[in-house]
């Protein structure tokens, strides 16, 4: 790397996932984005058996084009110990979350389509609690760890990628806190690996920010085409708070200056061949057979080495993440219209449109 300005000194950041809170059996993060006694008595609606619990999106966080936080609907993740007993659960604490036919159905069906089809995600949306709506998709601790350490969807780990408030997590699990750490690590590495040697940091956090929407059809069909910049734009501080730490570690790769808003990388064959051993299982795997599809046989350590010195392995990087987020944004789309059914589908797809539209104009 050329001479840079010294890396400017943060205050010390708080972890998005290690603060402490009242109830000892969780990390709770406390946060300005919204009333915390809100989330408290959204929380306080559902069953037990939930291991990590996070709110995320322009209902949460200020995203350009919206006027505020408070008009949006609000979205959540929860990840459940047994999806069957907590839906069985569930559906007596809150039988109108869910679609007529799926109440009919049971808990063991609810379960069967959350963990076989799509992101391995059930989602209930459009549920109106007190002046709002808020949306809730739920996930196997077993599922959400897959994504956060392989990146199966990237459905999970993307949005974890992101700013989101996390209000509840389990502080006995330790696979999870450690799966949520080595995430951002992945991220860090694969936005690194598809940046040039300068960048801005705008464009370092936007580029970190749409790594799981490649690919994702909605941002051809239904979803605003700005998005990932809105999301990104307003919220420069809390990226470097998630990331500050993590650019530091990887010091003698790159160098972020946000006083000067820019950032320098190691982008020899060297630097890069570091950031692509540290990539998630299912990144490398699609390198290993694009790399093979000529017949020959070349394994893990000798694909990386070769990507390391090839130019274009970037343009390979950007397939895989489309290969992953494309195939299964398509199939979660379409079970959300057996979860939803078909009235909140079309209202909630109305929505989507009309921005769509809106970022057009």
């Amino acid at each position: 790397m050329k001479d840079l300005t010294p890396l400017h000194k943060e205050p010390p950041v708080k972890e998005q996932f290690s603060r402490p809170g009242s109830n000892p059996r969780f990390s709770v993060v406390t946060a300005e984005p919204r009333d915390m006694d809100m989330f408290s008595r959204i929380l306080s609606r559902f069953p037990s058996g939930r291991c990590l619990t996070f709110a995320y999106g322009s209902g949460v966080f200020k995203q350009t084009g919206h006027k505020s936080t408070k008009d949006n609907m609000t979205d959540f993740i929860i990840t459940v110990d047994n999806p069957e007993v907590w839906h069985q659960q569930n559906r007596i604490k809150n039988p109108k979350d869910y679609a007529t036919l799926l109440r009919l159905f049971g808990p063991q069906v609810m379960a069967s389509i959350q963990d076989k089809w799509g992101a391995r995600l059930f989602f209930n949306t459009l549920i109106p609690f007190e002046d709002g709506l808020i949306k809730y998709g739920v996930i196997s601790k077993d599922a959400m760890l897959s994504d956060l350490l392989d990146w199966e969807s990237l459905y999970a780990a993307g949005r974890l990628h992101k700013p989101v408030l996390i209000l509840e997590k389990n502080v006995n699990s330790h696979e999870i806190h450690s799966a949520l750490r080595l995430n951002l690590q992945s991220a860090l590495h694969t936005a690194l690996l598809l940046l040039p040697e300068t960048f801005t940091e705008e464009e370092f956090y936007i580029t970190l920010a749409g790594l799981s929407y490649t690919g994702d059809f909605r941002m051809i069909v239904g979803e605003d085409k700005n998005k990932v910049a809105n999301i990104v734009k307003p919220n420069i501080p809390r990226f470097r708070e998630l990331y500050s730490k993590r650019v530091q570690s990887l010091s003698n790769h790159v160098e972020l200056n946000p006083s000067r808003g820019r950032g320098e990388q190691d982008s020899s064959s060297s630097g890069r061949h570091h950031h692509l051993t540290q990539l998630p299982k299912n990144l490398q795997w699609f390198l290993v057979k694009e790399w093979n599809k000529d017949g020959r046989y070349r394994d893990v350590e000798d694909v990386l080495r070769a990507a390391a010195v090839d130019r274009d392995s970037d343009d390979m990087i950007r397939k895989a993440l489309k290969d992953i987020v494309g195939k299964t944004s398509i199939s979660q789309a379409l079970k959300g219209i057996l979860t939803a059914g078909v009235g909140k589908t079309v209202k909630y797809s109305g929505a989507k449109l009309k921005k769509m539209a809106k970022s057009m104009n």
